[in-house]
């Protein structure tokens, strides 16, 4: 029954970091891509993560086609001989180590003051963070628009766009899990959860 569901941009953000940028050029072009359509938006985002300009192109091919499915996916990872088992990491939760953290703690939302340390530990990743955080992709292109070469505002308004939100509830846990998520929990090292 996934198999049918069209994937969202946090789905697709996860499908694309498994591949690299030559995969994921194969995969894109496999769903409908043009290379003249690849290679602007190498153009585009040549000065961002490699993560970015995959999610677009992917997220481009999902707007072309109507009834966009899992299913989809498959049949392209099996044609380019790739293990279709990749939407098993992209479907399930992860379970980041939590232990040393009050189970209430993990249940509140994160402090400003939190959010404000975690902004300097993103770098150029912001976008990917934003996608787990389920910001719509409108709010996220303003935000980039807005903030153009300042990552760490881009950071920041992101974080506390998320702590507003309604639904879901801003966990500390929703947010360490979009830290794993994006690689990031190494980092933060100097942080106090």
């Amino acid at each position: 029954m996934a198999l049918e569901r069209c994937p969202s941009d946090k789905h697709l953000r996860r499908l694309v970091a498994e591949f690299s940028p030559g995969k994921c050029r194969e995969l894109a072009i496999e769903l409908g891509l043009s290379v003249n359509e690849w290679e602007n938006f190498e153009y585009q985002f040549q000065f961002q993560i490699p993560d970015d300009l995959k999610l677009v192109a992917i997220r481009s091919c999902r707007e072309k086609i109507r009834n966009f499915t899992f299913h989809m996916i498959v049949r392209v990872l099996e044609k380019l001989e790739l293990s279709h088992h990749l939407l098993c990491k992209v479907l399930r939760d992860v379970k980041p180590d939590v232990s040393g953290i009050p189970e209430d703690t993990l249940n509140n939302p994160p402090s400003n003051k939190l959010l404000l340390d975690l902004s300097n530990h993103i770098g150029n990743s912001s976008m990917q963070l934003a996608i787990e955080l389920d910001l719509d992709s409108t709010t996220i292109q303003q935000i980039q628009y807005k903030n153009k070469t300042k990552l760490l505002e881009q950071t920041k308004e992101i974080l506390q766009i998320w702590s507003k939100k309604q639904q879901p509830k801003p966990t500390l846990l929703l947010l360490i899990k979009a830290l794993h998520r994006i690689g990031k929990m190494g980092s933060l090292s100097g942080v106090r959860f």
